[in-house]
């Protein structure tokens, strides 16, 4: 039998339509998208299963939450407000800190912050304990430790905050390694009470021996309170220069691997430090006085006192009033080998701040310089002349040789043929001779350009030469009356320039003036201290992320080279 064709009539009431691209555009579009959607997820499920040719590395997996001895305060209550520029929205802590010292060795510093509001809010202590109660850091391998080349998927390092036993008291911190020279991180982290092993293994991770200055080594360091034994190295986070972070974490078996997860650094980080946190202690009556407020907001009574010496030779009053200054800014260190040390002191007056900072000479003797590398706790002597009684002064007078109306260029000061006479600032000395008037004297020539004249000697220090370099107080000279004169005195010339000064009415800065590879190593240690305040203010956000990228750092104090640091060790 012949089969008929197929046609509209033998379909019966179906209707057949011709196809065409234009009559099915939605049915094509969509079969394609489901064909594209199936294709991508299977390569998706099956493209992890299979590397070749790929080392495979170490993953870190999301941390377990924190556990805690203590019950945690409500969120709000232990984050501070947004993020600004103003210090009392910041959170300040101690923080420990491995420096090299001058015999080549290393030492663990503890750095404390202290912010005084003299007119206005009380003082605010550190917001972070001695110690870290009630938190643990450890970070170990979620799966048996394997060699790296028998693994197809990465390590899941987990770092988890973990609760200790009873009987033990943890202590989980942050110690950061930022060197000012060349340093063997061997010794750093030895002086950080780091141990041996986690060190060596360190500095394989690292493919280094030395951390040079402008690296920073951050660590997040387990130890027991009360155990003698080395502390542990859990996390780790390393900045060459200006290379990008990178973070390791130590597995099971010691070996620390690189993660590439700085996120969960700065998490731990900001966790450790906010499970111990306490709203800051108030700082007693707001009416007290400004040292009482300082000791009661956590610093030494030795720092205070620093900080009223180095007020009063700058000629500020720390006395509640008109004159006093409005915020006092400080940071102090110490150490288990070391008294409390004032690193850096700033008073902010009607918005105009005077920054002062701790730097120690080649000699091993320390002063405090302002930012241009000029001493501040030195100023010209009105009298160099310790027992000396004043007798004529600066102005016009009538000769005592002479019996003319002549200008007295300086002021004399009465005393013993033989007592002796010191110089009235740190300089170079210019000049040991004799003129007829003078008789025989003394000049200096004092960095500022200025110089200052002693006259009438019986004789000059045995030894004293010229272009010899003398400080302040030191013995120069003693009383005679050479020249013209009238009895035993000393006659004591200020010349600023080519113009004579009262000396006892000019303030004149007669400290040293770091010039040269000392102004160098100055102004690095600004950057330090810098780096150290940044470390320290530690902006934390409502939401609880990590702010310290988001936000400009902390004010640094600023110098014309580079902005930023508070002496650590005279390097």
């Amino acid at each position: 039998m012949k089969a008929e064709p197929l046609s509209h009539r033998s379909l019966g009431p179906v209707r057949w339509v011709r196809f065409s691209l234009h009559t099915h555009m939605r049915f094509c579009l969509a079969l394609a998208s489901v064909t594209v959607i199936a294709g991508g997820a299977m390569i998706l499920a099956t493209g992890g299963l299979v590397r070749h040719g790929r080392a495979a590395q170490p993953a870190f997996a999301s941390p377990t939450s924190l556990v805690r001895r203590h019950r945690a305060a409500a969120k709000d209550a232990r984050l501070v407000p947004a993020v600004n520029n103003d210090l009392s929205h910041r959170v300040s802590r101690r923080i420990d800190i491995a420096e090299g010292v001058e015999d080549g060795d290393a030492r663990l510093y503890t750095y404390q912050h202290v912010v005084l509001d003299v007119k206005g809010r009380d003082a605010r202590r550190p917001a972070i304990d001695d110690t870290m109660d009630g938190t643990t850091i450890a970070a170990k391998c979620c799966e048996p430790a394997q060699p790296l080349s028998e693994l197809e998927r990465g390590v899941p390092v987990n770092v988890s905050l973990a609760k200790p036993a009873a009987h033990e008291k943890a202590d989980v911190h942050e110690i950061i390694v930022a060197p000012q020279s060349r340093e063997r991180i061997e010794a750093l982290l030895q002086a950080a009470g780091i141990a041996a092993e986690d060190s060596q293994r360190l500095e394989e991770a690292l493919a280094r021996t030395e951390l040079l200055p402008g690296d920073n080594l951050e660590l997040l360091v387990d130890k027991k309170d009360g155990s003698d034994a080395a502390a542990h190295v859990s996390l780790a986070r390393f900045n060459h220069g200006n290379a990008n972070k990178a973070v390791y974490g130590r597995a099971d078996d010691g070996v620390f691997h690189s993660t590439g997860n700085e996120r969960l650094f700065a998490r731990l980080s900001r966790d450790a430090m906010l499970s111990a946190y306490h709203p800051p202690a108030p700082a007693g009556n707001s009416n007290g006085s400004i040292e009482t407020r300082l000791v009661q907001a956590g610093a030494p009574r030795e720092i205070v006192r620093e900080v009223e010496k180095l007020a009063e030779q700058n000629g500020v009053v720390l006395e509640k009033g008109v004159n006093a200054p409005d915020l006092i800014d400080l940071l102090f260190r110490k150490s288990a080998e070391t008294d409390p040390e004032l690193v850096f002191v700033e008073f902010t007056t009607n918005g105009k701040s005077k920054r002062l900072y701790r730097h120690e000479g080649k000699g091993g003797a320390t002063d405090y310089f302002n930012e241009d590398g000029s001493s501040m706790t030195k100023y010209l002597m009105h009298k160099p002349l310790p027992n000396g009684r004043l007798n004529d002064g600066f102005g016009w007078r009538i000769h005592p040789v002479l019996h003319v109306r002549k200008h007295h260029n300086g002021v004399d000061y009465d005393a013993p043929i033989g007592s002796p006479i010191v110089a009235a600032g740190d300089g170079v000395v210019e000049l040991i001779s004799y003129q007829k008037g003078y008789g025989k004297y003394v000049r200096i020539r004092h960095q500022g350009g200025y110089s200052t004249t002693y006259a009438h000697l019986s004789s000059a220090k045995e030894g004293l030469r010229v272009g010899q370099h003398v400080k302040q107080g030191e013995v120069i000279a003693y009383v005679g009356s050479t020249g013209y004169s009238t009895g035993p005195h000393l006659y004591y010339e200020l010349k600023v320039g080519d113009q004579y000064v009262d000396p006892l009415t000019a303030r004149l800065n007669a400290g040293e003036k770091l010039s040269g590879s000392s102004l160098s190593s100055f102004r690095e240690e600004i950057d330090h201290v810098g780096q150290i305040v940044d470390e320290m203010t530690l902006p934390i956000l409502k939401d609880g992320s990590d702010a310290k990228d988001k936000t400009e750092p902390h004010d640094r104090p600023a110098n014309s080279q580079k902005a930023g640091r508070v002496a650590g060790g005279h390097h």
